[in-house]
């Protein structure tokens, strides 16, 4: 498979993870400021959900294991 490809990794809400920690993940990982982070936080909470494109399938499972270290829940698709 092409490592080029996008795949998308999607970060679920949940009833239990506070914005503070995903925004911490976002900026740990993603590289995200305060503020963007915040907002990725209130995606995931209002839609349920937010989808991340991500380039190749390795670096897009590393982010899936590496949110869910951070105990957020994330799955791997296919873009």
């Amino acid at each position: 498979m092409d490592q080029g490809e996008t795949w998308i990794v999607r970060i679920h809400n949940d009833d239990f993870s506070p914005f503070a920690t995903v925004i911490m993940a976002a900026a740990d990982l993603l590289g995200f400021d305060l503020q963007l982070g915040d907002r990725l936080a209130r995606v995931i909470h209002e839609g349920g959900w937010a989808d991340l494109p991500t380039r190749g399938r390795g670096p897009a499972e590393e982010l899936v294991a590496a949110f869910g270290v951070r105990g957020l829940r994330a799955t791997l698709r296919a873009a």
